[in-house]
């Protein structure tokens, strides 16, 4: 019951509708690279460095982003964004109740840490990092 009240609370946090600056740019680069099946060899979108090489480490990411919003909008970012936080706070807390059993600790350390995370979780390439 606990871990069903835990999940709820994460539900809340991380439905945040917030969006990293530069979200509609990862999402345009991942629908180019998504279109000529191959990586962009010149950033042509950069205003300083024009016609410079570019070596796009986050270009996996943003053709899921540009997937995702293109079959499902923005609902699918923020449902995407929602299940990888959800999965992540499900799989620490199995992590947390195999090895421990100190109920009062674990629903502190998830109540103060969801809110400590849910702001900085972003549709976003780092949001794989987590």
């Amino acid at each position: 019951m606990l871990r069903i009240l835990l999940l709820a609370y994460a539900f809340n946090w991380f439905s945040l509708i917030t969006a990293d600056n530069d979200l509609w740019g990862h999402i345009t680069f991942g629908g180019q690279i998504w279109s000529a099946k191959a990586l962009p060899e010149i950033n042509g979108y950069a205003y300083t460095a024009e016609e410079q090489p570019w070596y796009n480490h986050e270009w996996l990411a943003e053709v899921i982003f540009f997937l995702i919003f293109s079959t499902t909008g923005s609902t699918g970012l923020l449902v995407f964004k929602m299940a990888i936080g959800l999965v992540m706070v499900s799989l620490l807390s199995s992590m947390y109740l195999r090895k421990e059993r100190n109920i009062p600790v674990y629903l502190c350390y998830f109540f103060l840490l969801i809110p400590i995370v849910a702001p900085g979780f972003m549709t976003r390439p780092h949001l794989f990092t987590f």
